[in-house]
């Protein structure tokens, strides 16, 4: 069941069963359900576990990657690949690799980087021909205004540098160098501004010069933020803020503006996890813990330091590996998991940016089997997702 706060509307779930290739969804005539339709690509399902997912901006390319599956009875031994399929299911190339531990594609498909277990990245053309590849432990990101790309430092690499840059070629240019580990980098939307969160609440601003606008200290640790797009552009973080005279934290969403000054700040009732901006004033939190799963849009009160909640949508359910948060540009993309039936079921839900539920579609899966990554390109109305069981689905959403 869905709910809708500040009223005692609730909403009923449409728990959709089955859709054989080309069909269409069935329809829900509940006002914040959708009437939208969507219509089942191509499948397939690849040896091993589909680690990572990721699809061009155009929808031309999807690129996959796949680790070994142990639990899997495969005749022949798997090993890691990497695999790309264009938008009517041909698979374009498929090869070796070192287990991927982050990927990315350029907007038209051409550029494929990957970052692998082996501390190595590497680049590929669109047909799977190596370019180059340098020793980093990194994430890489592409940024297509600026033809560089940014490859970040996580948990696995040096804590003294948050990222590298690194121009088209391979050759890195510069290291952004830091005090504190890096918890979260966040790239604004249209890539030019860069937000980073660090250990004992310490955020920095980058431009697109890669130089530093502002750093400000939180009272407590970061959880998770994100960043406008613009020349002026606006952060928001959510962080457990330390409460005084006692050891307990208050999960809060903090706005700061273009300068770094704190202009709003909320407490929050649930355990928030991720956010994203759908406008300067607005921001999406999501969150997901054991019994509920919450998407919701607070917002700036013009000319007051607060914040209101305009909307959110509560399933009394928790998604146990389908926690992936996607917000495109003008939907949010959630995994789901219906566990009010004796089976579990997973199931991609897209909302538009007002709390309406658009499209909510199952995954007819083997027993045991999770969704466990997706991308989605707004321009070609195309949605990939891959599962723990190796299988990937794709639907056009219309």
């Amino acid at each position: 069941m869905l709910k809708v706060s500040n009223s005692v509307l609730w909403i009923s779930v449409l728990l959709l069963t089955s859709c054989a290739t080309g069909s269409k969804s069935s329809q829900s005539s509940h006002p914040h359900e959708s009437k939208r339709t969507w219509t089942e690509g191509w499948s397939t399902r690849l040896d091993g576990f589909v680690s990572d997912l990721n699809i061009s901006v155009d929808g031309s390319s999807i690129l996959l990657a796949t680790v070994p599956d142990s639990e899997a009875d495969a005749p022949n031994p798997q090993v890691p690949l990497i695999t790309t399929f264009n938008q009517a299911g041909q698979k374009l190339w498929s090869k070796k690799t070192a287990p991927v531990r982050a990927q990315t594609l350029s907007d038209d498909g051409k550029l494929v980087l990957t970052a692998n277990h082996g501390d190595q990245l590497v680049a590929m053309d669109s047909l799977g021909k190596e370019l180059w590849s340098v020793n980093a432990t990194c994430r890489p990101l592409i940024l297509p205004g600026a033809q560089k790309i940014l490859c970040y430092h996580d948990e696995d690499a040096e804590s003294d540098i948050a990222f590298d840059i690194f121009d088209l070629k391979g050759k890195k240019l510069l290291s952004y160098p830091v005090s504190s580990d890096v918890l979260t980098l966040k790239l604004s939307r249209d890539k030019q501004n860069i937000l980073l969160g660090l250990t004992h609440g310490e955020m920095i601003l980058i431009g697109p010069d890669f130089k530093t606008k502002w750093k400000r200290k939180l009272n407590g640790e970061i959880v998770d933020l994100a960043v406008s797009d613009g020349k002026e552009p606006t952060a928001a973080v959510l962080y457990d803020q330390a409460q005084k005279k006692t050891v307990t934290t208050q999960r809060s969403l903090g706005f700061f503006d273009s300068s770094g000054k704190l202009s709003a700040e909320q407490p929050l009732a649930g355990k928030m996890e991720k956010l994203e901006f759908t406008s300067p004033d607005s921001v999406l939190l999501y969150g997901n813990s054991p019994g509920t799963t919450v998407l919701a849009q607070y917002s700036k009160v013009s000319g007051k330091k607060a914040l209101t909640e305009n909307w959110n949508r509560v399933a009394e359910s928790y998604a146990s590996y389908s926690s992936n948060f996607f917000v495109s540009e003008h939907y949010a993309i959630i995994g789901f998991d219906d566990i009010e039936s004796a089976e579990r079921h997973s199931h991609a839900r897209i909302f538009d940016f007002n709390g309406q539920l658009l499209w909510d579609i199952p995954l007819l899966t083997r027993d045991g089997s999770y969704l466990y990554v997706h991308d989605f390109s707004e321009s070609a109305r195309l949605l990939a997702i891959g599962m723990d069981d190796g299988s990937v689905k794709t639907f056009r959403l219309e």
